[in-house]
């Protein structure tokens, strides 16, 4: 079933009831003009104003529903398949990288930064599948999308610290002994 039919449908039931008020209306208006009365035909005429502008309105929402719906329907996204298994780096391989370059950085650093040093720490990693764009971002490697997931899953272990804003990235004390332990002497806090 078409997702946009029972809203089309809603429409069509709305329009047809506005029809029938609006007739009604206007025999009310004609029969008022016929026995010429006067206050009775003010009335129906201002009612058969409002029908019909409540109608003109229903019908400009119907097209814009249309031309919405549309628009919605076309930038669906394609499939454009998966990749093999074992063709991307996998985003457990992002997590060591991620508590390094933090390390180095001083335990803080800025997202681009801190993406800027995992690439480096990988650049013997990361292959060409790695760097194609997700399909739904294209804009975005699909080993950055990886190492943000990896991020994620580091935050809520409690090696990074999900509290320190927006585009910023930063280890925990747990994560400064775990990059401690990697082989990297610890900085102190910031």
């Amino acid at each position: 079933m078409d997702h946009r039919q029972p809203v089309e449908s809603a429409f069509e039931q709305l329009l047809s009831a506005l029809g029938a008020e609006l007739a009604q209306a206007e025999h009310e208006c004609l029969a008022a003009m016929e026995e010429h009365d006067l206050a009775n035909l003010d009335r129906t005429r201002r009612l058969v104003d409002r029908v019909a502008g409540i109608k003109s309105g229903l019908l400009a929402l119907q097209r814009g529903w249309r031309s919405a719906a549309d628009d919605l329907g076309s930038r669906r996204r394609r499939y454009l398949g998966r990749l093999e298994a074992g063709k991307l780096t996998h985003r457990s391989a992002f997590r060591t990288p991620i508590l390094l370059a933090l390390e180095r950085l001083g335990g803080r650093a800025e997202a681009e930064q801190a993406l800027a040093a995992v690439e480096a720490l990988m650049q013997d990693v990361l292959n060409g599948s790695d760097y194609q764009t997700v399909p739904s971002r294209p804009q975005c490697p699909r080993w950055r999308n990886a190492c943000h997931s990896a991020r994620h899953d580091l935050v809520r272990e409690g090696l990074l610290r999900g509290d320190v804003g927006r585009g910023v990235w930063a280890l925990s004390d747990a994560g400064r002994e775990a990059a401690g332990q990697l082989g990297e002497p610890a900085s102190p806090e910031p």
